[in-house]
């Protein structure tokens, strides 16, 4: 199984990148977010908000990738086909 950074429909407070990268590194999703957080914080605001974007357009949403059918589909996010 191929491990893909991908923004998470079912762990998001805001668009998912947070839940993504926690699920990519296997860690809490409260840390990424306290972490994005701080180093928002600690870079001026600006910086952090435009990487924080970048990442919203750069990564992939999960489960957009294959055909879906009403048997995949679980709780809002959908299983890839295999």
């Amino acid at each position: 199984m191929n491990k893909q950074l991908t923004r998470y429909n079912s762990d998001k407070i805001v668009t998912g990148v947070c839940g993504g990268v926690a699920s990519y590194f296997n860690i809490n999703p409260t840390w990424v977010r306290l972490g994005v957080v701080a180093g928002t914080l600690a870079t001026g605001v600006w910086p952090g908000l435009v990487a924080y974007g970048v990442m919203t357009f750069v990564m992939p949403n999960q489960g957009i990738v294959g055909r879906v059918e009403d048997d995949d589909i679980v709780m809002g996010s959908v299983i890839e086909n295999e």
